[in-house]
């Protein structure tokens, strides 16, 4: 058995791999630990999901109405991320037409809930 972990612990090595140790909770705290993994998912899900609507408002509205809106999305930092994605939508509101005021209330939604 240690010979085997030895070898699943090399090709991981070898794979650039990370290796991660959580230490074991005591058993009333495992729904705790559960609950927590769950919420930092939901979170990075809602991060990539608002990352992703001002991508295509970029993508799409670059040139009629974000051409004044810095940085590029390929440049957002996390800690940005809602700043930037505040400017986009109150652009995409006021000067994107139909297309762009509703991307711009789909921005205004997530930035509501996600939490950078």
């Amino acid at each position: 058995m240690a010979n085997h972990m030895a070898n699943t612990r090399k090709r991981h090595k070898d794979k650039g791999l990370v290796r991660v140790e959580i230490s074991a909770f005591p058993s009333g705290q495992v729904d705790k630990l559960r609950k927590v993994a769950m919420t930092m998912k939901s979170q990075a899900a809602e991060r990539a999901d608002l990352f992703e609507m001002v991508t295509d408002a970029f993508a799409h509205f670059r040139a009629r109405c974000l051409d004044n809106v810095s940085p590029p999305p390929d440049s957002i930092r996390l800690v940005s991320l809602r700043r930037v994605a505040a400017m986009v939508a109150e652009a995409l509101v006021s000067t994107g037409g139909r297309e762009g005021f509703m991307l711009g209330q789909r921005i205004r939604h997530r930035i509501k809930s996600v939490e950078c």
